[in-house]
């Protein structure tokens, strides 16, 4: 397989990975989670195929010289992308962990307030286990389902 063609290749895997990392971002921004766990299945196993392929370019880096100025500057431009798209996604995944732990936090609060020192944690069995330790392992589900 010649250069190109395996540039060609990383570049089509790089415009998936650009859209489908735009498309989680905006489902993130607007609050559909329901759609988003499917998605970064998807993101995965394109970021990991990507990885591969960049891998493989750089096996053969002897023969870059031989690009051409257009070739190269376009694997730079889709690389600037990648590092833009990627950037914005991780900014709003750490914005969404945060207001989740700020929403755990603030209703773990109004439960010690409302029930003061009487909370307590269930069993696998659904009976009572008595106080909760620092150990006590706490499942939360919470979902947001907005029509509009």
């Amino acid at each position: 397989m010649d250069v190109y063609a395996t540039v060609d290749e990383v570049l089509d895997v790089a415009v998936d990975l650009i859209e489908i990392t735009s498309h989680e971002t905006e489902l993130l921004q607007v609050m559909r989670p329901q759609e988003i766990k499917p998605l970064m299945e998807r993101k995965i196993a394109i970021s990991n195929f990507y990885g591969d392929m960049v891998r493989k370019l750089e096996r053969r880096r002897t023969s870059w010289s031989d690009l051409d100025d257009e070739t190269r500057d376009e694997i730079r431009e889709t690389n600037e992308w990648i590092n833009l798209i990627v950037g914005e996604n991780a900014r709003v995944l750490q914005a969404c962990t945060s207001a989740n732990e700020k929403l755990l936090t603030a209703i773990k609060d109004a439960a010690a307030e409302h029930y003061g020192g009487r909370i307590e944690t269930y069993t696998g069995h659904g009976k009572m286990a008595g106080r909760p330790r620092l150990d006590s392992q706490v499942k939360v589900s919470i979902g947001v389902d907005e029509e509009g």
